[in-house]
């Protein structure tokens, strides 16, 4: 994806890269190499993007506008099954991170990255930090943005499925299913339900991230809430 118009950034600012997709539909690297993540069935995308305004100062001078989002400039699928494939990019134009590449070529001499908040950091690192822009516009931990780091998040956003599915060893009884925002299990995770019924049920899920059985007057539920959190 390119700005249409990238001097509503500056003067003299040309498009660059950033926010491309590739999906891979066998089991063949696609040109720019293999998978990032592999799903089943249709392929829905939904990311986030930020303007990244970076500055060339060594060689010939360039100033781009690109987009910085999850990992790098393509995000690798492999979809063997997709019949369909949307893709929905969401472009966070009030979010605007900046670099600025070092002037002279020398030890210790980094880009450095300004983030909306201000702050400057110069690390060595060659693109923005996804998870700190993440984090500034949300006001959530970095890690609760990514699926392999969300174990550290410490504000969890569970949530339980509608499915209704019921106990096979206890005709008149089911489960629900609690998972979190990524669609992952939550097992011994609190929750409170007030049934159809009117009835209370308060206890943990259990290994497989279900509730207790509940009879089925207590389908659909009036409430969830859950007020203790695993950690």
């Amino acid at each position: 994806m390119v700005y249409a118009d990238p001097t509503r950034f500056g003067e003299n600012v040309t498009s660059g890269g950033g926010g491309g997709v590739v999906v891979i539909f066998d089991y063949n690297d696609s040109p720019r190499g293999g998978a990032d993540i592999k799903v089943e069935g249709d392929l829905t995308i939904k990311k986030d993007y930020y303007p990244w305004v970076d500055e060339e100062f060594l060689g010939p001078y360039k100033k781009t506008v690109g987009l910085a989002g999850e990992g790098s400039i393509y995000l690798s699928y492999q979809a063997l099954q997709a019949r369909q494939v949307y893709f929905e990019p969401v472009i966070h134009s009030d979010f605007i991170v900046y670099s600025a590449g070092p002037k002279e070529k020398k030890e210790g001499n980094h880009t450095a990255f300004t983030y909306p908040d201000g702050n400057v950091v110069a690390d060595g690192q060659s693109t923005p930090d996804f998870w700190k822009l993440q984090s500034l516009r949300t006001g959530r931990a970095p890690e609760c943005f990514s699926r392999w780091r969300y174990a550290d998040c410490r504000d969890p956003r569970p949530q339980l499925l509608p499915d209704w599915l019921p106990e096979p060893d206890k005709p008149g009884f089911g489960r629900y299913l609690i998972v979190d925002e990524w669609g992952k299990r939550l097992p011994s995770y609190s929750y409170r339900l007030v049934g159809n019924n009117g009835q209370i049920f308060e206890e943990k899920t259990d290994v497989e991230g279900l509730t207790d059985p509940l009879p089925e007057s207590a389908h659909p539920v009036r409430e969830v809430d859950f007020p203790n959190r695993r950690w």
